[in-house]
């Protein structure tokens, strides 16, 4: 993790590891709160409250839609020029169904709002329609990372990898704690960050618990 660190961190393996420790309690913390299910499902203004809850304390930037361009060898990522056009357009997308949650989690892949941690945001965004639409989230510990990170490669162009992955991790155990915490650590896990356990953390004295979330970005 870097970008604008707000702790006055040089070394950049405790940065990462401090930034690993924070997320991880932000986003088990937005799991508990009131707040996961009242937030406004689906829209960029949800994904970007998520990105700040997470990343606030860490990096100025978070919460805020990038203002360059991205590039990925295997991955044609939305264009600056055609960015907040997408997320209106995504934000606007139906989600009713499985096959349509899926479809905006596709697109949102594809817009890459975010210079860093998007993947992190994202998939607790997935979480929150899932649950206020279908009264399920994905256990992302029964999905192989690599496997993950494969299929949403090729899902611009065939989502039927990514759509059997998530259909087969689905849980109706949607409060359940120790589910939760396996899947932030699994999810974390698919971006490389992976020292830490959230069980751990979440017993560290250091964090108090809040349930309020940051005002988002309103730029899209």
């Amino acid at each position: 993790m870097e970008h604008e660190n707000r702790l006055g961190i040089d070394d950049p393996q405790t940065l990462t590891e401090e930034g690993e420790r924070i997320a991880k309690f932000r986003a088990l913390e937005l799991y508990d709160s009131e707040d996961f299910d009242l937030m406004e499902t689906g829209t960029y203004q949800c994904l970007s409250l998520i990105h700040r809850y997470l990343l606030d304390e860490v990096f100025e930037s978070a919460g805020e839609v990038r203002t360059a361009n991205v590039s990925d060898s295997e991955v044609p990522f939305i264009p600056i020029l055609f960015l907040r056009t997408a997320m209106v357009r995504i934000s606007t997308m139906p989600q009713s169904t499985f096959e349509q949650i899926l479809e905006k989690h596709v697109e949102m892949y594809l817009a890459h709002p975010f210079v860093f941690g998007g993947g992190l945001a994202m998939r607790i965004w997935l979480d929150a329609m899932l649950k206020r639409e279908l009264s399920c989230v994905v256990d992302w510990s029964k999905i192989d990372g690599d496997a993950y990170n494969s299929a949403m490669v090729e899902s611009p162009e065939n989502s039927s990898k990514i759509a059997a992955l998530l259909k087969d991790a689905l849980t109706d155990a949607v409060d359940d704690r120790q589910v939760r915490m396996a899947a932030i650590d699994a999810s974390f896990a698919y971006d490389g960050f992976d020292m830490l356990k959230v069980e751990d953390i979440a017993e560290d004295p250091r964090f108090a618990t809040e349930d309020v979330v940051a005002e988002g970005d309103e730029t899209a």
